[in-house]
């Protein structure tokens, strides 16, 4: 079975995590898409490491760290 990632078009949502405006949330839904393409399966965790990255809020060093733990 393939790997279904949720999306909200109507609340700018990926896997539960919500992005302020819709060219946010297109970009992160194209990033994931290829990603998935290549065998990602991105968890609602990662979404919002993502997001927090693009934000400011974390550092792309907590990609390591995340992934080390999981």
């Amino acid at each position: 079975m393939a790997f279904q990632i949720k999306l909200n078009e109507q609340e700018l949502s990926i896997q539960g995590v919500q992005f302020q405006t819709k060219k946010e949330y297109t970009i992160m839904k194209n990033s994931l898409g290829s990603s998935m393409y290549e065998g990602f399966e991105p968890t609602k965790d990662m979404v919002q490491l993502l997001k927090d990255i693009h934000d400011g809020k974390k550092s792309r060093n907590d990609i390591l760290s995340f992934v080390l733990e999981n």
